[in-house]
């Protein structure tokens, strides 16, 4: 086993830091939902990793953008990407759904 600590970095109480298993579903999703984390520039060692700002994106958060990057940088994954998906209480959200199937070569 290869770990690679979990994202969020956190502790489990009885056996210290959580950590998955190189090229586990889990490990694979860490590795995408740190891609979406993160903006392009935002990584001074990679300014080209991420996604670009979809904060005020009109009408709606460009999803082949998202995909994309997720695509480009996690290659070991097959991705479906939903949405716009609408938030039922405030207008003004708007989400993705993001889900993956390892596709590991």
């Amino acid at each position: 086993m290869i770990p690679h600590f979990s994202i969020p970095f956190r502790f489990d109480g009885s056996r210290g830091v959580v950590v998955n298993e190189q090229d586990s579903d889990e490990e694979m999703m860490d590795c995408a939902e740190t891609i979406l984390r993160y903006e392009i520039g935002q990584r001074r060692e990679k300014p080209e990793f991420g996604i670009p700002d979809q904060t005020f994106a009109e009408p709606e958060p460009d999803i082949s953008l998202i995909q994309e990057a997720l695509v480009k940088w996690e290659p070991r994954m097959e991705l479906t990407v939903e949405g716009p998906i609408l938030d039922k209480l405030d207008a003004l959200i708007t989400s993705i759904r993001v889900g993956a199937k390892g596709n590991i070569t």
